[in-house]
C-alpha cells in the first residue's frame, strides 16, 4: 500500500510540474503549481518518516515519546476559595504516545528518528525543512506572502524522499 501512494502521489506531483512548463506560463502561475506539488511531495515524506519510525518501534504500540496529561481530581466552584472562577485540582502524569496518537505530529517523528539515531543529522534538517515548507499549506499562520515554490525546493524535497525510501 505503501508504494502504491507514493507512485500515486508523485505522479500527480510530476503532472503538476509538467503544467508548470507550459510555454507562456508566468512566474506566478508557475509558483502556483509549484506550490501544490510541494504539499503532495511533503505528504510522502512525512509518511515515509511514519514508516520508518514504525519499522524502528515495537508493535503494537510504537511508542515514540512521552506527553503529559492532566487527570481531573476535584473542582472547586467560583468564589469558595475567594477566586473569581472555577478552579480544578489536578494529576499530572506522564505517559507514553505511538506513532498514532494525536502526539505524534511530524515535528516528533523527526525528533524521533534523530534522537533514536535512525536518520542523521543531516537528514533530521531536511526532514525538518520540508515539514515547515508543508506547513505554509496553513497559509493563515504566514507572516510574510505566500510566494517562492520552485523548482529547486521540489528537486531538494525530490531527493529527501530518494534517501527516505532508500531507508526502508
Amino acid at each position: 500500500m505503501l508504494q502504491e501512494n507514493v507512485e500515486r502521489r508523485l505522479g500527480a506531483a510530476g503532472r503538476l510540474i509538467e503544467h508548470s512548463e507550459t510555454p507562456g506560463l508566468g512566474n506566478a502561475a508557475k509558483s502556483s503549481y509549484y506550490r501544490s506539488a510541494i504539499i503532495l511531495l511533503c505528504t510522502i515524506v512525512e509518511g515515509l518518516a511514519y514508516e520508518l519510525a514504525k519499522k524502528h518501534t515495537t508493535a503494537p504500540k510504537h511508542i515514540i515519546g512521552r506527553t503529559t496529561k492532566y487527570i481531573d481530581k476535584h473542582s472547586i466552584p467560583s468564589g469558595a476559595l475567594g477566586t473569581s472562577g472555577n478552579l480544578t485540582i489536578c494529576d499530572k502524569i506522564k505517559i507514553d504516545f505511538g506513532i498514532d496518537d494525536d502526539e505524534a505530529t511530524f515535528a516528533k517523528l523527526n525528533i524521533f528518528l534523530k534522537n533514536e539515531n535512525v536518520v542523521p543529522l543531516s537528514i533530521y534538517n531536511s526532514l525538518n525543512w520540508t515539514r515547515i515548507e508543508r506547513n505554509k499549506l496553513h497559509f493563515h499562520r504566514l507572516n510574510t506572502p505566500d510566494t517562492g515554490y520552485t523548482r529547486a525546493k521540489i528537486e531538494r524535497i525530490s531527493r529527501l524522499i530518494l534517501t527516505m525510501y532508500r531507508r526502508l
